[in-house]
């Protein structure tokens, strides 16, 4: 049968020779040709929100100029605006990156403190070349607004719970947060310092009945780069998103050695019971 014949080693063989033969040669001679590696190629950089700001490159008086975009999400007035600056500063060259940010390759050093004062990026921008700790390394897939597969809402929460932490917590090292809708982790969950995936979580309401609420599983450790793990184990307990900034503030503090800001240690104490 043609399953059988597929099962069987040889068929490949003898498809891959008959291709090769219907080519002439050419794939010989494309293999020739290819260039070879002299060696094994460096490794540089860090994960994260490392290209985020101004950046020397190699070539003599240039520069690049990595911009945050909050949780990749766009408008169109702030579109039109980076498509000025890469007019104006990158000679209309503009990359984007898989954590949903935004690099201007090749700025003249000359031009650097000029881009950095425009308006685009000022205050009262959501744009910024100097995010927080949290603010600039949260990822987030597309959330309930527009998804029928999300099962809470993701990128306005990111937002929100970023900024209250970056507001309660000092940190010496970048936190990647990312956030997934449901179970097809589109954002990633697994490969977050912590992930975060939308479910639904039962909590008691006023009248002390079990309701089901917006939650999260958490998963605690995913890595990336040449030697990244994704954390495929969630943490025990799910957790309500209205209660995510006091969990998450003891786990910065607990596991990725951040610093609780004395003027907010009442209200955390306070915000610990509440969601206890």
């Amino acid at each position: 049968s043609r399953g059988n014949a597929r099962a069987d080693p040889s068929y490949k063989e003898t498809i891959v020779s008959e291709m090769k033969a219907m080519a002439g040669g050419y794939h010989e001679k494309v293999a020739d040709q290819q260039p070879r590696p002299t060696g094994t190629p460096p490794r540089t950089g860090t994960p994260g929100s490392s290209y985020i700001g101004v950046h020397k490159q190699p070539q003599e008086g240039l520069s690049r100029v990595g911009i945050h975009v909050p949780v990749g999400r766009l408008v169109p007035a702030e579109a039109r605006a980076i498509a000025d600056l890469a007019e104006k500063y990158s000679g209309g060259e503009v990359r984007l990156t898989v954590e949903q940010n935004i690099i201007l390759p090749n700025v003249a050093d000359a031009d650097v403190a000029s881009l950095l004062a425009e308006p685009a990026l000022g205050p009262g921008s959501r744009l910024s070349v100097a995010p927080g700790r949290i603010t600039g390394n949260i990822v987030s897939c597309t959330g309930a607004q527009f998804c029928g597969f999300a099962l809470v809402e993701t990128k306005a929460n990111a937002v929100e719970v970023a900024a209250k932490l970056d507001e309660r917590i000092e940190l010496d090292r970048d936190v990647r947060i990312h956030w997934t809708g449901c179970p097809n982790s589109c954002g990633q969950a697994q490969a977050g310092d912590i992930g975060l995936m939308g479910g639904p979580v039962r909590k008691p309401n006023a009248e002390g009945k079990m309701k089901a609420v917006p939650g999260v599983k958490i998963f605690l450790g995913g890595t990336i780069g040449e030697s990244g793990k994704l954390q495929l184990e969630a943490e025990p307990d799910a957790v309500a998103i209205e209660d995510l900034v006091p969990h998450l503030t003891e786990v910065l503090i607990n596991d990725f050695g951040g610093k609780l800001k004395p003027e907010f240690v009442d209200e955390h104490k306070q915000a610990l019971a509440q969601s206890a």
